[in-house]
């Protein structure tokens, strides 16, 4: 590898040379200027060949007077190339071109080793930032499941209270639902048969104290868990079903939900909690087509257990009386256990048919 002297004196010399072969090399021999010695009188073949003549004389003088200035300056820079270890016009190529490669290699190497580095500075400072969202979503996701599972604690706090038969107090019942809020969106809540066990538990006591808004807000939030659970869906037949017959005008809403779970019934086969409701519903309020709807519903008991046919027969009875729905019975307890009687004075004769008697 040359040193930086040697670099710059052969640059010089590559230079000159240069410079001195594009001026003597590049150069053409002077034009023959027109020889005044010629003889105007001269033609044809003499001419050509006197023009001829002339003109090499003229060229090899030029030739004659160059070759010194070239013969000097060459020997001044082979000798500088002899000095500098350089033997041919190619060997001072090669070894500029050895060096620009050196030089340009070290430059890229540098500007590498900087990239990675303030690439690796980059790393550090996102794998700090990852590492920092990750505990902190740890954290976060720590305190969600504390704060759940605080939640269903006292939730189950409240239904072995309840389940005791000590009841529930106002101030209960708001803690109830506070606890319910907090676990709506919780999905992980839906799997667990123990806080389905709490629902149904919760349901069942709201049902019998006839706390309408807290139901249906229940079945807002937590609709994939009591549409999947038969205890619920039994439930709710009962209280949707005493809102809508227990009206003159049922709440829209009311009777979605009615129907609802009625077509739930059908699925899950809880005919004998569903029917009663269903012939009963028909008869009242007699919607276009009520009476087809209502001698099928009839028919269909024929093809039912002699024990769930059993099962009708006792909840029409049971209906009939408001002491039997309720312990303090309501004007629409009331208006709900006067339709059932209805019902069976009109139709007595149908059921004895189907085996209901």
């Amino acid at each position: 590898m040359l040193n930086s002297g040697n670099r710059k004196s052969l640059i010089l010399v590559f230079a000159l040379l240069c410079t001195v072969t594009s001026v003597g090399f590049c150069q053409r021999p002077s034009s023959a200027p027109a020889s005044t010695s010629l003889e105007v009188r001269l033609a044809g073949t003499d001419l050509y060949n006197s023009i001829v003549s002339a003109a090499r004389n003229q060229v090899d003088k030029d030739i004659d007077a160059k070759v010194p200035v070239y013969l000097s300056i060459s020997s001044v820079i082979f000798v500088v190339l002899g000095l500098l270890g350089v033997k041919s016009l190619s060997d001072l190529k090669a070894n500029l071109m050895t060096e620009l490669r050196a030089n340009l290699s070290a430059e890229i190497i540098e500007e590498l080793r900087k990239s990675m580095e303030r690439q690796a500075d980059l790393s550090q400072q996102e794998i700090k930032k990852s590492i920092r969202h990750e505990i902190d979503e740890q954290l976060s996701d720590l305190r969600t499941r504390f704060e759940k599972e605080n939640a269903i604690n006292r939730l189950k706090a409240f239904a072995d209270k309840i389940e005791k038969g000590d009841g529930f107090t106002r101030s209960e019942r708001s803690a109830i639902m506070e606890q319910l809020e907090v676990l709506k969106d919780y999905q992980k809540i839906r799997d667990r048969d123990d806080f389905e066990s709490i629902l149904e538990l919760i349901v069942d006591n709201f049902f019998a104290a006839d706390l309408s808004a807290e139901i249906d807000r229940i079945v807002s939030d937590y609709e994939i868990i009591v549409t999947r659970s038969v205890g619920i869906i039994i439930t709710l037949i009962q209280d949707y079903g005493m809102r809508v017959l227990g009206e003159e005008s049922p709440d829209s809403e009311d009777v979605r939900h009615y129907a609802m779970f009625a077509k739930l019934a059908r699925q899950y086969k809880l005919q004998a909690a569903i029917i009663p409701y269903i012939l009963v519903y028909e008869n009242t309020f007699r919607v276009e087509g009520w009476k087809r709807r209502l001698d099928a519903a009839i028919e269909d008991i024929k093809y039912e257990k002699d024990e769930d046919k059993q099962r009708i027969l006792e909840s029409l009875q049971k209906h009939c009386d408001p002491k039997h729905i309720s312990k303090v019975p309501t004007a629409r307890v009331v208006r709900m256990a006067n339709r059932f009687s209805e019902f069976l004075k009109a139709h007595q004769h149908e059921l004895e048919v189907v085996g209901v008697k």
